[in-house]
């Protein structure tokens, strides 16, 4: 036997029963109380922190049947074994029914008695940690949950402030080009092939810093820098022709472009005008 105090209550309207079977059990290292009357030890075992209830079945006023239902519907994880006479088997049967952990025949033998006690007292335990293990992982979760929401609201914050800054970069870009660059690039006096290219340069810049450009370089259309430089001459209204020898590059190649573009925007396979697409944008 374990040295640890194991605390029972042993109920039984037999005095000479109490005094033999609590003598037994406190020689055997138990912590033990006796009760003569069930209606008493009902309130006791409600009360106290007993790890295990050992009740006779055949008691006035109350059976242990009824005792073990008292209990229960106070403390439904309190072992009780009940106690019976071998002519009343069938008391053990209905008892088992009733929800005992276990039931002893009287006389009772020593070996089995204290068998069906450790049994008792063991799964109490088991049943305790597994609660308390419910309960720990209970509140684990519940304050991971409170943390992982306090993250998201702050991360939200952070996503806040990042966007605000991001449009107010943007913004600050967008003033300085049109206070700095573009009224430099009017003032450019060129004839020609070179007049035409600035011209189309003013409006890539414009485009640029516009939704049209901020969209163009979205990840999702995997657009190459040269494919946008194309799309901004195309939505300018130049030809194929134009584009190439601006561009210095074959007519074959701009073809080549168009089609690669037409197919990362999704239009591959569509009757639809590439460069009123991209006014759309």
């Amino acid at each position: 036997m374990e040295n640890i105090k194991k605390k029972i209550l042993i109920v039984d309207d037999d005095d000479e029963v109490l005094d033999s079977l609590g003598s037994f059990l406190k020689v055997s290292g138990y912590d033990v109380t006796t009760c003569d009357n069930p209606e008493t030890a009902v309130a006791k075992a409600t009360s106290y922190n007993f790890n295990v209830v050992l009740s006779d079945i055949k008691m006035p006023k109350m059976s242990g049947i009824q005792f073990l239902q008292h209990i229960h519907t106070i403390n439904p994880e309190l072992p009780v074994i009940l106690m019976t006479a071998y002519a009343e088997l069938n008391n053990a049967v209905s008892a088992l029914r009733a929800g005992a952990f276990d039931f002893i025949l009287k006389p009772y033998k020593p070996e089995l008695l204290i068998n069906s006690l450790e049994k008792a007292i063991e799964f109490n335990r088991l049943r305790q940690m597994e609660k308390n293990y419910k309960k720990s992982l209970e509140d684990t979760i519940e304050k991971r949950t409170q943390e992982l929401a306090q993250k998201n609201i702050a991360l939200s914050e952070i996503l806040g402030q990042l966007e605000i800054e991001k449009k107010q970069l943007q913004d600050n870009i967008i003033a300085n080009v049109e206070k700095l660059i573009l009224p430099a690039i009017q003032k450019l006096k060129l004839k020609g092939e070179s007049r035409k290219y600035v011209e189309l340069l003013q409006k890539n810049i414009e485009e640029l810093t516009s939704s049209f450009g901020i969209t163009l370089t979205k990840e999702k259309y995997k657009l190459s820098p040269r494919e946008i430089e194309i799309c901004n001459m195309v939505k300018s209204g130049l030809t194929n022709k134009e584009i190439a020898r601006l561009l210095n590059i074959s007519l074959r190649t701009i073809e080549k472009h168009r089609d690669n573009i037409r197919n990362k925007l999704g239009i591959i396979k569509k009757d639809t005008n590439l460069s009123t697409f991209l006014k759309t944008f």
